[in-house]
Parts: structure tokens; C-alpha cells; sequence
């Protein structure tokens, strides 16, 4: 509601039989739902959010556990492999519409996971990589493979410069295809914040006020950067009505 959306679905349109435990409608019922409303959009063009829920804990899916369930690792692996499945299907219905040969498509996730387990300290940035896929017909172009550092944040600037418009609200994004050497990502946790580029990573811990962990040539730039954009996201909350 506050992102101004004009038509919500939420739980509250779903058979209890089709909720997992937690959080709210499996991935396979809620997909299909989301499929059907498309096929049915009239306005154009449109913009459209699907949130995904079977592949976060508890990792309540329906039919096989591809990778068992003896772990929570593993629990993960295979709710991760019924969301993709699920995914996969919506994909193959969606290259059926009228809709999809002018439509782009973009699949991330909204935040890292500790599963499956990883070495080193726990906030390090293994924990925040997740995937960012453009898919559908309104692509020219397929098959590239986007390395740049980037976060979740730049997406709805660098859509909108795409698409010309006003990216102007989106101060903590950029452009998520600019190649240069200062193209950075940042991300906080509960008590400290990580700042990475291609020439170094820089993790901080708030309570020790030190360094957890820090790499590359460029630490000492990535932790005034780092600290910077804490405090200027911050003091852009306290000013927000």
C-alpha cells in the first residue's frame, strides 16, 4: 500500500487447505492464481509483483523433498527445487499469452540465507549473494551474463531509466549495468553493515566497533563508504513521514 499498488491479493483470497503452516498459500496455488489474473490484465502496459513463500522456513512443501529432509540444509535444497519447478511452469504457461512478447520478467530474491551452510563469519557476503533473472519477450537481447556488483535496491532505478522515466525518488539505487570500477553494493544486518566492489569487501560489527572481516585494496574507502550510506539511509528514515 505505501508503494501505491492498486489491487492487492493476499491470503485472505485463498483456501486455509491451500496455506502451509506459516506463512500463506504454497508457491504451486499461488502461481497459478497469479497466471490466471494475467491472462485476464486488460490494461497496458501493467506492472505486477508475485512474492513467493514455500521456499522460506519451515520449508513446508507439497510432494517430494528432492533432496530429503534430514537437515535443514537439505530442506532448503528441496524447497528451493519445488519453487523452481513451480517457477519453470509459470514461465512455460506465461510463453503462451498474448501478453509475454512485450513483457519483461525478473526474478530475484529479496534477501540471502545461511543454508546451505558456508565458512567464515555469518554476515559475510556468501550469506547475501541471491540471483537476478530477466526473462521474457521484451528482451532483444538473451543469453548475457551480468557480473557487475549490484544490490536488489538498484533494480527500480535502472528499470526506470530503461523505461525513461523518473528515477529521482530512488536515491540509494544506481544503475545496476554501470561497469565501473566504483560500482559498489551495501547491505546492514541487525548490528553492522557490509560494502563491497570489485576490488575489495569491508564488514563491520557495530558492538565492537571493528572490522569482522575486510579484503582487498580498498578497505579503507569502502569503510567510510559504508558508513556513509548507513548514516544517510538512516537519517533519511527518521525524516520520512
Amino acid at each position: 500500500r505505501s508503494a501505491n499498488m492498486n489491487d492487492i491479493v493476499d491470503g485472505s483470497e485463498f483456501d486455509k487447505k491451500d496455506w502451509s503452516s506459516k506463512w500463506g498459500a504454497y508457491d504451486d496455488v499461488f502461481m497459478e492464481r497469479f497466471s490466471e489474473d494475467l491472462s485476464k490484465e486488460k490494461t497496458k502496459p501493467f506492472f505486477k509483483i508475485a512474492l513467493t513463500l514455500t521456499s522460506h522456513e519451515p520449508y513446508e512443501i507439497k510432494g517430494e523433498y528432492k533432496f530429503g529432509k534430514d537437515s535443514e540444509d537439505n530442506k532448503f535444497r528441496s524447497s528451493h527445487f519445488y519453487t523452481d519447478k513451480v517457477i519453470g511452469k509459470f514461465i512455460d504457461d506465461a510463453k503462451k499469452q498474448d501478453w509475454y512478447k512485450n513483457t519483461l520478467i525478473v526474478i530475484m530474491a529479496d534477501h540471502g540465507h545461511s543454508s546451505p551452510k558456508h565458512e567464515g563469519p555469518y554476515f559475510s557476503t556468501k550469506k547475501f549473494r541471491i540471483p537476478m533473472l530477466w526473462l521474457g519477450g521484451a528482451l532483444t537481447t538473451k543469453g548475457i551474463k551480468n557480473d557487475i556488483i549490484s544490490s536488489q535496491v538498484d533494480f527500480p532505478f535502472t528499470l526506470l531509466n530503461l523505461l525513461k522515466g523518473d528515477n529521482s525518488e530512488f536515491v540509494f539505487s544506481k544503475n545496476l549495468f554501470n561497469d565501473s570500477d566504483d560500482q559498489f553494493a551495501h547491505y546492514t544486518f541487525n548490528k553492522g553493515f557490509g560494502t563491497l566492489n570489485k576490488n575489495g569487501f569491508f564488514l563491520y560489527d557495530y558492538i565492537s566497533k571493528k572490522a569482522i572481516l575486510k579484503s582487498g585494496k580498498d578497505t579503507q574507502k569502502l569503510d567510510s563508504l559504508g558508513k556513509a550510506i548507513t548514516q544517510n539511509s538512516y537519517q533519511d528514515f527518521l525524516e520520512r513521514k
